[in-house]
């Protein structure tokens, strides 16, 4: 079973946004995956997702439950949805204990999708974007990386991010 943290994240505007973050036992040796989820979920509904990118990708996990969705506060909302994902990377940047920080990948599902784009686009290149609702893959992160083109909607049918590192066979 991976170890994780129930974690509340504080926003920008001081609403708690709650998140599982889901590590490796070499945690900063692998890449660390921001995933958003669609508009009917929350995160548990992503775990089984969770899981199949913990193991086939060998990175960490983040799931976020947006304002408003599962144990968050707050009310959903464009602008709030963006603070939220910024939020969390913000979070993610701070635990050093846990993570690289040129290994920060984000993906999302649906409405997970935009949320991603949008942060991709205010903070690059501190992030690689993984885009679920596009067809499209951007640049190729370090040698040790390499970033899919996930064409389809269904996760079967998405390629993923590959770790070659040894720490993070564990």
């Amino acid at each position: 079973m991976p170890n994780y943290e129930d974690v509340e994240i504080t926003t920008k505007d001081k609403k708690t946004v709650h998140g599982w973050l889901i590590k490796r036992r070499e945690a900063r040796a692998c890449p660390t995956i921001i995933h958003f989820h669609g508009n009917a979920c929350n995160v548990s509904h992503m775990l089984y997702d969770a899981l199949g990118m913990f193991q086939k990708v060998k990175a960490n996990i983040m799931l976020l439950d947006y304002r408003g969705y599962g144990q968050s506060e707050g009310s959903p909302s464009q602008a709030g949805l963006v603070m939220d994902a910024e939020a969390a990377l913000d979070y993610l940047l701070l635990r050093r204990d846990v993570v690289d920080p040129d290994q920060v990948f984000l993906f999302g599902r649906s409405l997970g999708g935009a949320v991603a784009m949008e942060l991709a686009s205010r903070r690059e290149p501190q992030v690689w974007l993984s885009r679920k609702a596009s067809s499209s893959s951007v640049r190729a992160p370090r040698d040790a990386l390499q970033l899919a083109n996930c064409a389809s909607v269904s996760a079967s049918a998405c390629r993923w991010l590959r770790c070659d590192k040894p720490a993070c066979a564990t």
